[in-house]
């Protein structure tokens, strides 16, 4: 009796795609700063990172390209006056120029996307409440 060969039908697999999504919280956004530590000890690197309020400002400089270790000797040589400015206009309190100055200074003046993980701050517009998500130009 003659036996007809079988074969196996080769099935293509996806790598998954990871992304990272970092929340605000002011000064516990640097809690992200661990987690993104623990995720580079396992080997994880995500593709995309998104971030809002204080999320997006330790995901862009993540997405820049910091490292963990990077990120928290940052954290711990902030200090406070270096990224806020206080004013008193029809605007608000807080102009946001020098948080905009120093992101920009720490990813070095490159824009969005120019960086190695794709990357969005999300933002709210307080007009109609819908969301907006920047993933283009100035990082600050």
């Amino acid at each position: 009796s003659k036996t007809t060969p079988t074969t196996t039908p080769v099935i293509k697999t996806r790598e998954p795609v990871i992304a990272l999504a970092l929340g605000g919280g002011g000064a516990k956004g640097f809690a992200h700063i661990g987690a993104i530590k623990v995720l580079e000890s396992h080997g994880i690197k995500p593709k995309i990172v998104t971030g809002t309020s204080a999320g997006s400002f330790v995901g862009s400089l993540y997405a820049s390209g910091k490292t963990g270790f990077q990120l928290q000797d940052i954290a711990l040589k902030l200090e406070e006056s270096d990224i806020r400015d206080l004013t008193f206009s029809k605007q608000g309190f807080i102009t946001g120029q020098k948080l905009q100055d120093y992101v920009n200074k720490q990813v070095g003046n490159k824009p969005i996307q120019q960086f190695p993980i794709r990357f969005a701050a999300v933002a709210t517009q307080l007009d109609n409440g819908k969301k907006v998500a920047f993933n283009r130009g100035n990082t600050g």
